[in-house]
């Protein structure tokens, strides 16, 4: 018998350790989705800020593990397409969707309430 995983989606839940700068956040540019699912950072490759570099090493290094580790692909290279930050308010979300334009997409949660945060 062979089982063929068709159309999986397989999810890696890590942490990283990072010390985020709130004011740093609370002064980039956002524009307002509508006022349901909240705001997003106008900068569209904020993981290029050095501000972010150490997330970013991280998750790069999250990343080649799951990949060439885990899955065994042996050859290849990441390249961030658009890195944002999503600010959601109390009652705002993020409706389900897709990131069409990916092989692989992520999250990163910096600051967030209990229960909530959830994909």
């Amino acid at each position: 018998m062979d089982i063929l995983p068709c159309f999986s989606t397989p999810i890696c839940i890590d942490t990283v350790d990072y010390e985020f700068n709130q004011q740093y956040l609370e002064s980039l540019e956002y524009w307002e989705y509508d006022n349901q699912t909240g705001f997003m950072s106008v900068n569209q490759n904020i993981l290029l800020e050095n501000e972010f570099s150490g997330i970013k090493e991280q998750v790069e290094k999250k990343i080649n593990i799951f990949l060439f580790d885990f899955l065994k692909i042996s050859q290849g290279n990441i390249k961030h397409c658009l890195s944002w930050i999503n600010l959601h308010k109390h009652g705002n979300f993020a409706p389900s969707h897709c990131h069409s334009n990916s092989f692989y997409s992520g999250v990163v949660y910096l600051k967030y309430p209990p229960d909530s945060g959830k994909i």
